[in-house]
Formats: structure tokens, sequence, C-alpha cells
């Protein structure tokens, strides 16, 4: 979206354009490779990434983070509400192995 920002003030969202002093084990490899890809110009859809410290404090506290629901609902506005959600497993790609795949997707309509 030319002249929109898309970043939030939430340390649990960050777009693709903003993540690059996000490291690869806070976002993961695909959110890591897909900000790089950003930044280098070529063509991937507006994005963000959840860290994870978001699961973390999810594990902590049994809820999911305040600024997260706010920043999540702010982008699917600012993305014209369509939007889909991609998540790896832990080690579900890895640098030797991957699992593509393996582990079965279940997709919702979350409006």
């Amino acid at each position: 979206m030319p002249g929109t920002s898309r970043r939030f003030k939430s340390s649990f969202l960050f777009a693709f354009d903003e993540s690059a002093n996000v490291s690869r084990a806070n976002i993961g490899g695909k959110g890591h490779n897909l900000c790089l890809m950003t930044r280098a110009g070529l063509p991937v859809p507006p994005g963000y990434c959840v860290p994870v410290k978001a699961y973390n404090h999810f594990v902590k506290t049994q809820t999911v983070p305040v600024s997260l629901v706010k920043a999540v609902l702010r982008a699917k506005q600012q993305l014209g509400s369509k939007i889909a959600i991609r998540s790896s497993a832990n080690l579900e790609d890895g640098t030797e192995l991957t699992l593509a795949g393996v582990f079965e997707s279940l997709g919702r309509d979350c409006r």
C-alpha cells in the first residue's frame, strides 16, 4: 500500500519492511527471509511477523498479548480485511531436513 505505513507500536508484530533489526531466531526463517526479500525490493505481498516472544508470553501467562491483538486487527484493516496466516511448527523446517506438508494446516474465517 503505497504511502501507508504498516508499522505499529507493538513489540509483538513486525511488518516485513521494518524487521531489519529482528533476528532470524526471533521471527523464524520464513519470516526473516520474507523481510530480506522485501528490503531487497522483490515483489513480496505486505505482511507481518509475530515474534517468538509472543508465544513465550502466551505460555507463561496463558493470554495473548493485548497489544498483539490490537496490532493484528489494525493490520487486517490495512490489508483490506483479507489475510492469510502461515505458521511453522517448531523444527518443521531445518537446515538439513524439511517436514513441509507433514503437518495439517487448518483455515478459519476470522471475522
